[in-house]
């Protein structure tokens, strides 16, 4: 008897399962896809709330550095007030104290017959500075007097202050008023002192070098003297507090 053999019938795939095949794949990558997507938002959010909590706090730590420093320059000031509050009110009292005193000569009387002779000039000659030596012509010819009370004198308590006494009243003279009322004056004094002492001395300081640079030196010195006024009345009110 002869064996038949039957083949078995291939499996065949149907067009609906290929497709539900594809969609499955399709939909699996969307979502892998989808899913990345929001990790990458989500990390990208995170970094911008990173960065902008930094940025909070920096700008809280310049604020603070900003009130520190507003802070010390308030108190400065503060310091400052109260000092120039202190100093104006000692300022007051002594103005109105001195302003008690009446004094007998006026202080422009008193800087007119001031004089500067031959010996004071050598002492200029000496000197390192015109205005120190300035001070003590002032501060001698103010002893030498018989004031009961000198016409000038300086604000115990404030920074450079200085009264005069003119008018017949005690007045603090402004730097420009210091500068009209005296310094031009003895510069005026100073100068044709100096010139008489160079027309007596002439052909020494053409034929002597140390006198002619005596002269020659002091010349500009005391060419530029009027130029001094802050300086001389700041060392001119030490020297009268000391006296």
């Amino acid at each position: 008897m002869k064996k038949i053999k039957i083949k078995p019938k291939p499996t065949s795939v149907l067009p609906n399962d290929s497709v539900t095949t594809t969609t499955t794949s399709t939909t699996t990558l969307t979502r892998m896809t989808t899913s990345a997507s929001a990790i990458t938002s989500e990390t990208s959010n995170h970094d911008d709330n990173s960065s902008e909590i930094k940025e909070l706090k920096d700008d809280i730590f310049n604020l603070k550095k900003e009130l520190i420093e507003l802070k010390t320059q308030f108190d400065i000031f503060k310091q400052q007030q109260e000092s120039w509050s202190h100093s104006q009110h000692q300022s007051h009292h002594h103005q109105s104290h001195q302003s008690q005193h009446f004094c007998s000569c006026d202080f422009i009387e008193w800087v007119n017959t001031l004089e500067i002779t031959p010996a004071d000039l050598e002492r200029l000659f000496k000197s390192k500075d015109i205005c120190d030596w300035a001070c003590s012509l002032i501060v001698d010819d103010l002893k030498k007097k018989t004031f009961e009370h000198v016409p000038i004198c300086s604000i115990k308590g404030s920074k450079n202050d200085i009264l005069i006494y003119t008018s017949n009243r005690w007045m603090k003279p402004t730097d420009e008023e210091l500068s009209l009322q005296f310094v031009n004056k003895l510069f005026k004094k100073l100068l044709r002192s100096f010139t008489d002492w160079k027309n007596e001395n002439y052909k020494l300081i053409m034929m002597n070098d140390k006198i002619g640079t005596i002269y020659h030196t002091n010349n500009a010195r005391i060419l530029s003297f009027n130029e001094n006024t802050v300086k001389l009345k700041h060392k001119l009110f030490h020297a009268l507090n000391m006296n």
